[in-house]
């Protein structure tokens, strides 16, 4: 029976992940203020420029927010030897 290991992996953001997390979570408050930019205004005219543009601001910060949060990630990986144990399993294997 050969030797077993452990492999531990920890996860962790660079400034990309970072910078994602955070448009991951501001975008949508953008895109609402935006929104309720239109629905306020709507009734007393058309719809004005900046709350349009903050409407897509948002949306476009929340989707590159999500690619961010992907690609700005760094793993590392630990490989150890696993401690011994003591299951049914492993005795029946070792009479074998």
């Amino acid at each position: 029976m050969g030797a077993s290991q452990t492999i531990t992996t920890r996860m962790r953001f660079d400034l990309r992940g970072w910078i994602g997390a955070a448009l991951f979570v501001i975008g949508p408050f953008v895109s609402f203020y935006g929104y309720w930019g239109i629905i306020t205004w709507s009734g007393y005219s058309k719809p004005t420029m900046i709350s349009l543009v903050l409407l897509l601001l948002g949306a476009a910060a929340f989707l590159i927010g999500c690619l961010l949060v992907l690609v700005g990630r760094v793993q590392h990986h630990v490989v150890s030897p696993a401690e011994a144990l003591n299951s049914p399993l492993q005795e029946l294997a070792r009479r074998r």
